[in-house]
């Protein structure tokens, strides 16, 4: 009996040596004469068959073991128990999920890459497998180890391990990892884990799944061009930095020519304990993205000061969110930070949900510069909602801090327990250049808006609809006014409290005068000031020199014309000033108004020289200027000869200056007694304020 089991033992161990050797199992019977290998199917159940050599084995681990560089190895659906180690550039593809790598080993990786590709074309690929049931504490279900450059994951699964669905643990940078169509959940660690040694330029996650672990994606080490399309990284929870859907600790900490684009986008992080926490070096976006209902947070980015303690960054090139909903996080929807004398500038906000952070702080916008000489600048809110919330935009500057240059347009602030808070820690802080514009801040229970002391200067809301609220504006500055002019109050009489009307209240140390008289932002503003009025007149004038020169016009011989107006007769040589009267009705100087003065400068056989001159500090202006210089008391028209007062007749039009307040003529070759006729068109505007009215 001892005999007969010590023989089976040997034949047993005899075939485990054999199998490492890598000699392929393959029956004679199969063989042809010249010993080639007949074709097979590799996707029959429970074959290893290396594509390249049209070789069939009995293990995985042995066909990698025999194959070559660039070889594809193609394993049948079935379960296959072992731990292997891909050593060199090649391709392992499965059938899918039917295709199941168990470990032989408990606690050691199920799968180890401890090679790379060589190119983006010529890369090291494992494809259509699912690896899984490493339960042992710390048991990855796939390790990569060597410098992973040149990786591709297509259409893998590594879920139920008791360590990470795929541990990167080099040492170094590597290069164009792609991880496609792939699931890496209900791992007891992380869905994808890079070690702090373990560098990436160039990751690619493309409709990839990392749900229901300790932490989704989780990125130790500096990275650049992180690429997510598509896939969710949801329901994952741990304690501390982990319970995460996606955490990078050194986004983008590479030299800037190194730099690659980073964009997020079309991606779930739902239902974890955190959504996504970003520690950034550099610029990024976050597109068609879902970052609702974690336990805590739900998107928050950060100059890497806080993360690795790093001082005196900058981070000026854009970044953009857009188009994010991120909903019903308890401690905020979305935060941004900057720490540690960095200067984070260039945010753009657009098109976003931030609803329902009800928790503890509850924001739905968390603006910020933590620590001394931090720098938060150029950040634009647009388009986007933050509605029940406790605090729907939450601006913050620490002592010594900046946050400036932010432009919130087109918004709504609706039925949070305030709607916008902007605070000053300490009079160190510098919290300006906030400007509220076209938004909708209504029915927040609380403040519309609130103001703390030493953040009023250099801050404003123009145009925006400020109805509903608790308290309207609350301004706890006692030092500087709060600019919140033409916004609607939602009444015509204006607001209430230091306000006349019975619109939303404002505190004292807000400018709110004059006020929208309906709904923003295209009403008028003017509510409160005095309404001003403003017309235009125009008036014939004509030159009166004084009853010992002047003729009536009408009462010249052969003039037909009942106008007024006066012809004036100069007999001697001089200098003669003339008034100009306007609106001098039947030629009565006491019914018109004097607008101005003519000089008329005569010189015996020289030239008549005529200048009009309109009063200063007036509106008066002339428009149109007709002239008779002659030795008739008017001009002579027709064949009959016949005297006329129509200006429009007069032969002369002075040259009337730019501004209107001068005209001026040049007659020769006249010797008294001479006879002026000077006529004007004068225009002048009057304004008139009568005291705002509410209407009844």
């Amino acid at each position: 009996m001892k005999k007969l089991i010590y023989l089976i033992v040997a034949i047993v161990a005899l075939s485990l040596i054999i199998a490492g050797c890598g000699i392929p199992v393959v029956p004679p019977a199969e063989q042809d004469e010249s010993g080639t290998l007949p074709n097979k199917n590799s996707g029959d159940p429970g074959e290893v068959w290396n594509d390249t050599t049209n070789t069939s084995y009995t293990t995985i681990q042995l066909a990698i073991d025999a194959a070559s560089a660039g070889d594809t190895i193609n394993v049948g659906p079935g379960t296959y128990t072992e731990n292997i180690n891909i050593n060199k550039r090649l391709t392992l593809n499965g059938a899918g999920s039917s295709t199941i790598i168990n470990p032989f080993v408990i606690g050691t990786p199920v799968v180890q890459i401890s090679a790379f590709g060589d190119s983006a074309t010529d890369r090291l690929t494992l494809s259509n497998i699912r690896v899984t049931g490493n339960t042992g504490t710390g048991g990855h279900g796939i390790l990569i180890s060597s410098v992973g450059s040149f990786i591709t994951f297509d259409n893998v699964t590594s879920d139920f391990n008791g360590g990470k669905g795929v541990e990167a643990g080099w040492n170094g940078v590597a290069q164009d990892i792609e991880i496609l169509n792939c699931t890496f959940s209900n791992n007891t660690s992380v869905g994808f884990r890079t070690s702090s040694t373990a560098s990436i330029r160039g990751l690619t996650i493309t409709d990839t799944d990392m749900n229901e672990n300790s932490c989704g994606l989780y990125l130790n080490d500096p990275i650049t061009g992180l690429n997510i399309t598509g896939g969710s990284f949801d329901d994952n929870y741990g304690t501390e930095t982990s319970g995460v859907g996606i955490w990078a600790q050194q986004l983008d900490n590479f030299p800037a020519a190194d730099r690659l684009t980073n964009v997020l986008s079309g991606f779930t992080a739902e239902g974890n304990k955190r959504g996504v926490i970003l520690h950034t070096y550099g610029p990024f976006s976050i597109i068609d993205a879902f970052a609702s209902n974690n336990l805590e947070e739900g998107i928050a980015f950060a100059t890497d000061g806080e993360g690795n303690q790093v001082f005196d960054g900058s981070i000026t090139d854009p970044i953009l969110i857009s188009n994010v909903t991120a909903n019903n996080n308890p401690t905020w929807n979305l935060a941004v930070f900057s720490y540690n004398r960095w200067t984070l500038s260039n945010i753009t906000i657009e098109d976003c949900t931030f609803n329902g952070s009800t928790g503890s702080p509850g924001y739905g916008v968390w603006l910020c510069t933590l620590h001394a000489d931090s720098t938060l600048s150029n950040v634009t809110v647009t388009g986007s909602t933050m509605n029940n919330n406790n605090y729907g935009l939450y601006l913050r500057a620490e002592a010594n801090g900046t946050l400036s240059g932010v432009n919130v347009t087109e918004c709504s602030m609706n039925e949070n327990e305030t709607g916008v808070y902007l605070r000053a820690l300490y009079a160190t802080a510098n919290l300006t250049g906030v400007s509220m514009s076209n938004n909708e801040i209504l029915n927040n229970s609380e403040n519309g808006i609130l103001v703390s002391e030493d953040a009023a200067l250099g801050n404003e809301a123009h145009r925006n609809n400020i109805v509903g609220n608790g308290y309207g504006i609350q301004n706890d500055d006692t030092t500087e006014d709060f600019d919140a002019i033409c916004n609607w109050y939602g009444d015509i009489c204006g607001p209430s409290g230091e306000g006349p009307g019975s619109g939303d209240a404002v505190s004292s140390e807000v400018i709110f005068l004059p006020w929208l008289i309906d709904v923003a932002p295209y009403s008028e503003c003017g509510g409160g000031l005095p309404i001003c009025y403003c017309e235009m007149y125009d008036e014939t004038a004509w030159a009166y020199a004084g009853e010992d020169f002047a003729e009536p016009n009408n009462e010249v011989e052969g003039n037909k014309s009942e106008a007024w107006g006066w012809t004036n007769n100069f007999t001697e040589n001089g200098v003669y000033a003339m008034v100009l009267y306007a609106a001098a009705g039947q030629n009565d100087s006491s019914k018109g108004f004097p607008v101005g003065t003519i000089y008329v400068y005569v010189e015996e056989g020289e030239c008549v020289e005529v200048i009009y001159d309109i009063i200063e500090d007036t509106d008066y202006q002339i428009t149109e200027a007709h002239l008779w210089v002659g030795d008739t008391e008017l001009p002579l028209v027709g064949k009959k000869e016949v005297p006329t007062s129509a200006p429009g007749q007069f032969p002369y039009s002075p040259t009337i200056a730019e501004d209107g307040k001068s005209a001026t003529w040049e007659v020769c070759g006249f010797e008294v007694p001479i006879w002026v006729a000077a006529h004007a068109v004068i225009e002048w505007k009057e304004e008139w304020c009568e005291d705002w009215v509410c209407p009844e």
